[in-house]
């Protein structure tokens, strides 16, 4: 019961104040409208909820619920089987309800809080800041135009702001010009049916940031939707015609071809993280890939798509320096090149092959004066007789 209660207060309630965040200030105006009394009247509501739940709830109603000291859902049972043998039916599914609880409410607490935290603007740059650069490669004909609509998903639902992994694929990562750029992000509201939309321009007729607001039924084939965006803003002067030059329909109509660009985050070696936090960054990116893509969750399979790798932006560890030194060859080399400027024969014109074997055989030759009798078997000198043997 002890480690129950641990787990609850600490697993669960302690960890709500961070999702719940979210939903306070994206309900006062964003990130941008926080102020010191939203931060306190915050506060004071966690500190009196996490009071009231822990000592109404748990103390005075669950506490009490118990069988001679033993809580539980079948030690309560135990007390009415002689009564009604038939309760063992809920008892069971009871029972079954905890254990499922016990494994989803942690992995689904932890994830809706990391959620809560994205509300703080870590990551992200304000898309004015680079829209200077983004006006000159869009007129810079060095590079080919990579669609008429480039078009990138994020998730921050900010009018102004954007995940700097997209305008690291677009400005760092080879360089990707387009007639126009997109910046999607896809919210899904309460109502079952909502169908509407915001953009902000920038003051600008290539760069636009879109959120779609879709209710929690629509199908949410970003594909067709942005389509219409695109022609409501070329019928509102917002946005220059894209007309098509080859189609296979009579009328191709104004607007033109898309290509998406979906990233994918990858933990570099460099990453200065621990080892236990290396391998759960790279747990969470191995069961993320695991549960689909986002091309087949947004009905984007037949669309023209380019696949990235971007590096995950952290802490990097210092890189080892490198120091010149000097070849050991360098001198030799050196030489080679005063022998060739003199007109003497370079090492180039000479054969390596033969003169190692010529060292080799003089070597040899020396070897066996020295400790064969009769010297190397290729120089016989011609024998001397005694003159008494001529006689």
């Amino acid at each position: 019961m002890m480690l129950v209660t641990l787990g609850v207060v600490y697993g669960d309630i302690g960890t709500s104040p961070m999702y719940v965040m979210k939903a306070i200030v994206n309900g006062n105006g964003g990130i941008a409208s926080v102020t010191e009394e939203l931060i306190l009247g915050a506060l004071s509501l966690v500190i009196w909820t996490i009071t009231l739940v822990t000592t109404v709830k748990y103390v005075v109603v669950a506490m009490r619920a118990d069988n001679n000291g033993e809580g539980g859902i079948f030690a309560l049972y135990s007390l009415v089987r002689r009564v009604a043998p038939w309760l063992i039916l809920p008892a069971m599914i009871g029972g079954a309800a905890l254990l499922a609880d016990g494994i989803l409410t942690p992995a689904v607490t932890v994830t809706t809080a990391i959620e809560g935290l994205r509300s703080i603007p870590l990551g992200y740059r304000i898309i004015g800041d680079d829209l200077d650069q983004l006006g000159r490669l869009h007129n810079d004909t060095t590079h080919h135009v990579r669609a008429d609509n480039l078009v990138f998903l994020t998730n921050d639902s900010s009018p102004d702001l954007l995940d700097r992994d997209i305008l690291y694929s677009i400005l760092d990562k080879r360089p990707k010009r387009a007639r126009t750029y997109w910046f999607i992000n896809v919210h899904v509201t309460d109502e079952p049916y909502t169908s509407t939309y915001t953009v902000n321009t920038f003051g600008t007729n290539f760069v636009f940031k879109v959120q779609l607001q879709l209710g929690f039924r629509v199908n949410q084939r970003i594909n067709t939707y942005l389509r219409q965006v695109v022609a409501d803003l070329i019928a509102s002067g917002e946005l220059a015609p894209q007309p098509r030059l080859y189609s296979i329909y009579r009328n191709p109509g104004t607007v033109g071809d898309f290509r998406f660009c979906m990233l994918r985050k990858v933990l570099a070696p460099e990453t200065n993280l621990s080892p236990r936090d290396y391998r759960t960054m790279n747990a969470k990116y191995a069961i993320r890939s695991w549960c689909g893509s986002p091309d087949r969750w947004y009905g984007l399979e037949n669309s023209s798509i380019i696949f990235e790798t971007v590096p995950l932006f952290s802490k990097v560890k210092p890189a080892t320096h490198l120091q010149r030194i000097a070849s050991k060859d360098a001198g030799e080399a050196h030489d080679w090149r005063k022998a060739a400027s003199a007109g003497t024969k370079s090492r180039a014109d000479v054969d390596i092959f033969s003169a190692d074997m010529e060292r080799e055989r003089e070597l040899s030759a020396r070897e066996a004066a020295e400790d064969l009798i009769g010297g190397h078997t290729a120089q016989f000198q011609a024998l001397k007789l005694d003159e008494e043997d001529n006689e």
